[in-house]
């Protein structure tokens, strides 16, 4: 089950649409590897650099955040969509113990296949509109 980019996923913010066009070709890749049975592989090589990049990616976004002018929490509901995120993809890390490799990295697909389309449309494009708004700095690609 791979995930397809496509316009309605821009932000309007090149940078965080160039990071989330990386974070589906590493979801693809989760997915790839899935389907050809290299579970191990997948949770061994390739959610490591999920991992580091997420990290990288949701730093650079809360970066942008703090340079918004924002009368409501925006920022901190923000904030805590991409805390839970982390959490749940720590959670299936740990679960390792727990069940097969197989088990993990089809729960893992899902749940990246499911959430990241709806935070991209929905918050992070928000996320674009209010830098574009506030900053012409910002522009469409």
């Amino acid at each position: 089950m791979t995930i397809q980019w496509n316009k309605e996923l821009d932000t309007g913010v090149r940078s965080i649409d160039l990071q989330h066009r990386e974070l589906f070709a590493l979801v693809n890749e989760l997915a790839t590897l899935h389907a050809t049975g290299y579970d191990t592989e997948a949770l061994n090589e390739v959610l490591p650099q999920l991992n580091t990049f997420v990290r990288f990616h949701f730093s650079e976004e809360e970066t942008l955040m703090h340079m918004l002018v924002a009368e409501d929490d925006f920022e901190q509901q923000h904030l805590a969509q991409h805390r839970e995120f982390t959490a749940h993809i720590e959670w299936l890390q740990k679960d390792r113990n727990r069940q097969n490799d197989t088990a993990i990295v089809e729960a893992l697909v899902h749940y990246l296949h499911d959430w990241l389309p709806e935070h991209f449309t929905t918050t992070d494009r928000e996320l674009g509109q209010r830098l574009l708004n506030q900053h012409s700095a910002f522009s469409a690609h």
